[in-house]
């Protein structure tokens, strides 16, 4: 019993490091989103205010209606940070770019579930497929970044920036995250206090048209392998019925304590799910540090 008892808890906690690797991943990559925001008259032709500018985009929402795809389940965010990221890495490549080491990369982070790719060739029907929830990144190398040339007639930026690209420039960091959440949190006195969704170019919200949040709270659910063995036991390929699509959703303002509730009643959905969960929750408060909030 207490082999049994130490190889379960050594698992675990080997299961439970690298989600905690991947969570530091992506909080680290976020704090350094940017929008280069700007003044600019209103109207050149017929200025009558400045107002905020940005040709960029930082976007929080649903997974699946962000991405197009049905298999990115709970929720994802898109932003640009300076990490200076290219794609000249094999030998014998051009190096025009690599010295440039606060160039700009699209990056993104959601939740994919599927059978585990990027396999060796050699290997590919060697091993038995896996369907398991993954942590996926998104990066867009440098000098192909598209954002600039997908706009919208208003000079917005469109979706397919990330849509079109994201299967190419996409890679797991961690498996078996279950659930990914983001909360925008705002200033004390702000017209919103707290939201799930948040969209840059979205002109009919004035307050955080071109602005970032100053905060962003990430919290990302994440089982251990055995469990995910089990959910691929009774679900085979069919994405597990978790039953929390409903919660962390909604756009606008959410009320003051929603978050909290939304998380209790996750952990109630996890507990009560037909198939014994093992899990644990990971939650930090990111400052962003490109933001500069104001009305």
């Amino acid at each position: 019993q207490a082999t049994s008892l130490w190889s379960g808890r050594r698992a675990s906690v080997v299961a439970f490091e690298g989600a905690r690797a991947g969570f530091e991943y992506l909080t680290r990559h976020l704090e350094q989103a940017t929008l280069g925001t700007y003044w600019d008259y209103d109207d050149p032709q017929n200025p009558k205010r400045y107002q905020r500018r940005s040709e960029l985009h930082f976007l929080i929402g649903n997974a699946a209606a962000i991405t197009g795809n049905e298999a990115n389940v709970t929720r994802a965010i898109f932003f640009q940070a300076p990490l200076g990221f290219t794609g000249q890495r094999g030998d014998g490549m051009p190096k025009d770019y690599r010295p440039l080491q606060d160039i700009l990369n699209a990056v993104g982070f959601y939740v994919h579930f599927g059978p585990q790719e990027h396999l060796p060739g050699f290997v590919q029907n060697m091993v038995p497929e896996r369907y398991r929830f993954r942590l996926m990144h998104f990066r867009e190398p440098s000098e192909k970044l598209s954002l600039y040339a997908r706009r919208k007639a208003d000079g917005s930026p469109e979706l397919s920036w990330l849509r079109d690209n994201l299967a190419a420039h996409s890679l797991p960091i961690t498996e078996n995250v279950v659930a990914l959440v983001f909360r925008a949190k705002y200033p004390d006195g702000a017209a919103e206090a707290e939201a799930y969704e948040y969209d840059s170019a979205n002109e009919s919200h004035s307050a955080t048209h071109h602005q970032l949040p100053p905060v962003v709270t990430v919290t990302m659910v994440v089982i251990d392998e055995a469990s995910a063995a089990r959910l691929q036991a009774h679900y085979g390929s069919t994405p597990p019925d978790l039953q929390i699509d409903d919660l962390f959703d909604g756009s606008g303002k959410i009320p003051s304590g929603r978050y909290d509730s939304d998380l209790q009643r996750l952990e109630e959905k996890l507990k009560e799910c037909s198939v014994p969960l093992n899990y644990r929750i990971f939650s930090a408060d990111v400052a962003l540090r490109g933001a500069r909030w104001s009305r």
